[in-house]
Formats: C-alpha cells, structure tokens, sequence
C-alpha cells in the first residue's frame, strides 16, 4: 500500500510540475519572437543587447551553484517558488524603465531566477524515480519525464511566443501584465499542490561545506560525469549564439521582422521533434556523421546567399545540437547520485554559462567588427 501510495503521489507531483512548467514557460517566451524589438525600441544597440545577455549569464554563474546546495540542504520547492518570485521583480522593472542600466538589472535578476530553479522540481522527480521504479524501468521514466517536460516547455514556449507576438502590435510593452500573471499561476500550483520533500527532522543534515565538499568529489571520481559536462559546456558556444542572437542574425540578412514569429515556431517545432526521436540509437550510430553534417551546414550557411537555402542550413547545426542536448541529459540523470543532484546539476549549469557568458563575451566584440555570418561560422568551429 506504501509503494502505490508513493507512486500516486509521484504521478501527482509530475502532473503539477507539468501544468506550473507550461505556465511559467509561456510567460517567459512571450516576449521571445519579438525581444529584440523591444531592447531595440528602448534604445538599446546590439552590441548592448549581447552585454545583457553576458549580465544574464552572469547572474547565473554567481547564484546557481550556490542555490543547488540549499536546494540539496532545504526545500527544492521553496527555492522554485523563489525563483518565480524573482522572475515577477524582473517583469516589473521591465515594465517600467528605459535605460540600458535598467534593463542589465532586470537581465540579471532574470538569471537569477532561473539559477534558483536549477536542480529543484525536476531533480526531485528524478529522485523519486530512482527511489520507486523498477531498476530496468529507471532510464525509461527518466528519458519519457525529460524528453515530455522538454516538448511541453516547447509546445508552451510556442503558445506563449504567439501569443505575446499578436497581442505586441496591439499592446505593445504591456504583454508583461499577462506575463506577471501566467508566472503567479505557476507559482500557485506549486505552492498549493505540489507535495514537497519529507524529512526525517531527527536525522541531522548534512552542512553547506559538506555538501560541496561532496559534489566536488562525486565529479573528481566519476569520468563519465566530467565528459558529459564537458559536452555540455561546449554545446553552450554554439546554443548561446543561436538562443541571444538568431533575430540579430536574420535582421542582417535582411529578412523582415514580420518573420520572426514562423521563425521562432520553427524552432520550436524542431524540439518537439527532436525530444520525440530515438537520440540513444541515433547517437551511438550516427554520431561523427552528424557532428560533421552540422559543421558542414554552417559553412554553406556562411557561403549562401540565397534566403531559402540559408534557413535550411541554420536549422540543421540547431537540430544536431539539441539531439546532443538531449542524449547528455538522459546520461546525466542515470549517472548522477540522488544526495547531491541539485548541488551537481547546479554544479554543471554554472559551467555550461560560464561557457555561455564567455560565448556571449566574444559576440558582443566580433559584431562590432565582423557580420554574424562570422560568428556563426566560429562558434559552429
């Protein structure tokens, strides 16, 4: 009676965590297809645009390994519901200020946020999954939690880019009331309905010190850990590029902004796609010739000048990247121990952003110089 018990409550928490992911989600891609419009409306050149995306990351870099370990010491659902707390503060400022100061700041409380959602809700199901299933079972809900919460965040990334694209040519800036909103649902479903971690208060936790202490040497003896973030932190030099400057790149080459929306559903299209493809098989078949077919695509992307053409080989580097992207994170969470995966999974996305802030560091130089044909052709190197 215990285990089904156990198992309903862990279908319940998947469900919850489910509809507060799509809230939050669609809040936060509203103003995707037309975000640059909004900086560029505000003032902000390009080169600055590249500079809070690098506060951005930053942001992220000070405070995600930092919350994982409380995440790991105290509550994962206090620190998500921290997290869209922070993220209202962000829309806020938006709302109402102008300068570029201003909107560094709300960047960077915007990554803020999403450090203090790393390694929480979802870690905690991961968890619960290694707790309660079947050990053969494991990888299978693993890789179907992670590959559905990837193509809802997509499909809901969709609706909410559509959305605030519309309700922009009507509304303008004030799409951030309906964002206020979507990401107080969020939080209210999380915090009435989501069934947190129990504790046994008896037994003593573990301190701050400890934990890392721990995370440092779970990585230090885990090879197949250190490739696997290794991967992702060299994934993020191409991912950074194409998420912060895909509208700049296609503004130059002289597309119309009108497009942007078919543009930003293409993409998520492609992860829906992606995240429902058999990546294990492709991978260990087809991996040397995918990686080579993506390179390849960004050189022809550089050498085109024909506009159909150089869609098509944008799209295809950012479908073997996402694949790539989804192979490391089933790995991931069948190699990671469940004492310190929020402090681990911090751990690593504090890497992959210093990749990305360094990424993004280099971007806002070269387009000062060079076309972001250029940089495309780099970070694809």
């Amino acid at each position: 009676m215990k285990h089904v018990t156990s198992v309903e409550k862990f279908t319940h928490n998947i469900r919850i965590f489910y509809l507060s992911a799509a809230a939050k989600s669609a809040a936060i891609a509203m103003p995707h297809a037309i975000l640059t419009l909004i900086f560029l409306k505000k003032g902000i050149t390009y080169s600055q645009i590249a500079a809070i995306q690098a506060v951005y990351s930053s942001a992220i870099i000070l405070f995600e390994f930092p919350s994982g370990i409380l995440a790991d010491k105290y509550s994962k659902k206090i620190l998500y519901i921290s997290s869209n707390i922070v993220m209202l503060l962000c829309y806020i400022i938006v709302l109402n200020c102008e300068s570029f100061f201003m909107m560094a700041f709300a960047w960077f409380l915007y990554g803020t946020a999403n450090a203090f959602e790393t390694g929480t809700l979802d870690s905690h199901i991961i968890i619960t999954a290694k707790k309660i299933c079947e050990e053969e079972k494991v990888q299978t809900v693993i890789t179907e939690f992670i590959g559905k919460r990837n193509s809802l965040a997509a499909i809901s990334s969709i609706l909410g880019a559509g959305i605030g694209f519309i309700l922009y040519q009507f509304i303008d800036i004030y799409i951030y009331h309906i964002m206020l909103l979507l990401m107080c649902i969020s939080g209210i479903f999380i915090l009435f309905q989501y069934q947190g971690e129990q504790t046994d208060e008896t037994q003593e936790r573990p301190g701050i010190i400890h934990l890392m202490q721990n995370t440092v040497y779970e990585l230090k003896n885990s090879r197949a850990l250190r490739w696997i973030i290794a991967g992702f932190g060299v994934l993020q030099i191409y991912i950074q590029i194409h998420f912060q400057m895909w509208q700049s790149f296609f503004l130059e080459l002289g597309y119309d902004k009108k497009i942007f929306l078919g543009l930003y559903l293409l993409f998520q299209v492609i992860t829906i796609i992606v995240y429902r493809l058999p990546v294990f098989q492709l991978m260990k078949k087809y991996m040397p010739a995918l990686a080579l077919l993506g390179v390849m695509s960004v050189l022809f992307l550089y050498l085109t000048a024909h506009r159909s053409f150089s869609i098509l080989f944008y799209c295809v580097p950012v479908i073997i990247v996402f694949m790539l992207q989804y192979y490391l994170e089933i790995l991931y969470g069948m190699k990671v121990r469940e004492e310190n995966i929020s402090s681990l999974t911090s751990l690593t996305s504090t890497i992959m952003r210093c990749f990305g802030a360094f990424t993004l560091f280099i971007a806002g130089i070269t387009i000062k110089h060079f076309s972001l044909r250029i940089l495309y052709l780099v970070s694809a190197e």
